[in-house]
């Protein structure tokens, strides 16, 4: 990837999960399960190494500069809107593929991940803008990267290719 610092990197990984939803959304039943498997832990791990770099790294810094409740309060959502998608996440996996519900479970999945990325992107990089010098955003990518790397499984957002394209004619690009 030829993200430079820790916003860049997020954003491209989020182009990524809207991808992936474009995918799931066109999957046929025999396909769902692999577009969800790589959804999931394409969603897991980016909500998880946030989590440990970025958002408590940033809960450190707004607590030491004594930061406006708001500032704090954008972040509380974010790790609320984290728990509620890996909820949302789990009910999807309980219903069969075929089930009716899947696919209205995926909708409400997407549209809660879209509104989490699209208030990340516009209220919590802005913190982070204002929190953090252009260097420490560029290590910020790097800890996030290493929170990452112990999920060894195949991350979309690390590669042009997917798995399913040596069985089936399903392009993530």
């Amino acid at each position: 990837m030829s993200a430079h610092n820790i916003i860049d990197l997020l954003k491209d990984e989020h182009a990524v999960v809207k991808k992936l939803f474009g995918i799931a959304a066109d999957s046929q039943d025999s396909e769902r399960k692999d577009v969800l498997r790589l959804l999931k832990l394409e969603l897991v791990t980016h909500a998880r190494g946030e989590e440990k770099t970025v958002y408590s790294m940033l809960r450190l810094q707004l607590n030491q500069e004594h930061a406006a409740a708001e500032d704090i309060l954008i972040l509380n959502e974010a790790v609320e809107e984290h728990r509620l998608i890996d909820q949302l996440i789990q009910e999807l996996e309980a219903t069969g593929t075929s089930d009716e519900r899947w696919m209205a479970r995926l909708h409400v999945l997407r549209e809660n991940v879209e509104h989490h990325i699209k208030e990340e992107e516009k209220d919590l990089f802005k913190l982070l803008k204002e929190h953090f010098s252009d260097e420490r955003l560029v290590t910020l990518r790097s800890d996030y990267e290493s929170a990452k790397e112990k999920y060894t499984e195949f991350l979309p957002s690390q590669t042009q290719i997917g798995p399913w394209e040596q069985s089936s004619d399903m392009p993530l690009f």
